[in-house]
C-alpha cells in the first residue's frame, strides 16, 4: 500500500467519525485472493468509503476524469492508482485497468457508471466483462444497501461545475458479495463481440440480485433488533 493510497484512506477514516456509520459484510469468504474486479451497483458517492476497510488489497476504483483535477485530491487519487474515465476514453480506461489486474492488482468498477440512488434496475456498461474476457480475471458481483433516509444530498463545486450527489451521513451500509463469476465460462468457442451484452445483462442481474439480498437483511435485522436500527433512523426521519 503506498502513502497516498494511506493517505486517502485516513480522509474517509475522519470523514466516517465525523459522520458516525456502520458497515455490515455478508459473503466475506467468497472474496478471491489475487487479482478480481469487484462489480457493484452504485446508490451512493460514499459507496467505496466502505470497500476500503473490506478489501484487504489496495483498490484500484474508476473514477469520473474531471475529479483528478481537483487540487491535491485529484493528485491523491493519481498517485494511489485510481484510474480515470474521460468522456469519449473509455477505452483508455479500461486497457489501464486491465494492466491493473496483470499485475495482480484489484480492480472496482460501478457498471451502472453513475450514482443510482433509487436503486433502479439499468443497463449496465460493459467494461467489466469486457475486462474479465481479455484478462481472464474473475469478477466479484456485489451488491450495496443503505436506506435513503441515511443519506443526503450534497452539491459541490469542480472546476466551475456544479456537482450533486447522495452521501451517507449516519446508519448502516450493508455489503452483500456474491460468488466469483467468470463470464469466459458461459462462452463456447472464440468470444464473439455481440455475446459481451447479454453477459453484461446476466451480470447485473447478479449485482441486482444481491443488492436486494442487501436489503432484505437490513430489514430483517432492523425488525429484531430495532434499537440498535431504529434510533438513529427515527432520528433522521425526523430531520
Amino acid at each position: 500500500m503506498n502513502f497516498c493510497y494511506a493517505s486517502l484512506k485516513l480522509l474517509i477514516k475522519t470523514y466516517q467519525v465525523l459522520f458516525p456509520q456502520d458497515c455490515r459484510v455478508f459473503g466475506a469468504d467468497r472474496i478471491p485472493q489475487g487479482a478480481k474486479i469487484i462489480a457493484a451497483n452504485h446508490p451512493n458517492v460514499t459507496d467505496t468509503f466502505h470497500l476500503v476497510w473490506v478489501i484487504k488489497d489496495q483498490l484500484h476504483t474508476l473514477i469520473m476524469g474531471d475529479l483528478f483535477s481537483v487540487p491535491v485530491f485529484g493528485w491523491l487519487l493519481a498517485e494511489s492508482g485510481q484510474i480515470p474515465v474521460y468522456p469519449g476514453q473509455r477505452g483508455a480506461a479500461l486497457k489501464k485497468a486491465c494492466e491493473t489486474l496483470a499485475t495482480g492488482g484489484t480492480v472496482l468498477i460501478y457498471p451502472e457508471a453513475h450514482l443510482n440512488p433509487e436503486y433502479m434496475r439499468l443497463k449496465g456498461k460493459a467494461g467489466a466483462v469486457w475486462m474479465s474476457l481479455i484478462s481472464g480475471t474473475p469478477i466479484l458481483p456485489l451488491g450495496i444497501y443503505v436506506p435513503p433516509s441515511c443519506t443526503r444530498t450534497l452539491r459541490l463545486q469542480s472546476n466551475g461545475r456544479s456537482r450533486q450527489g447522495r452521501w451517507q451521513t449516519a446508519g448502516l451500509c450493508t455489503l452483500y458479495f456474491g460468488d466469483p463469476w467468470l463470464p469466459s465460462n458461459e462462452v463456447q468457442g472464440a468470444i464473439d463481440h455481440s455475446l459481451i451484452y447479454p453477459l453484461t445483462d446476466q451480470l447485473m442481474g447478479k449485482i441486482y440480485d444481491l443488492s436486494q439480498k442487501a436489503f432484505q437483511v437490513w430489514l430483517q435485522d432492523r425488525s429484531i433488533h430495532p434499537v440498535l436500527y431504529g434510533r438513529r433512523d427515527a432520528f433522521i426521519d425526523g430531520q
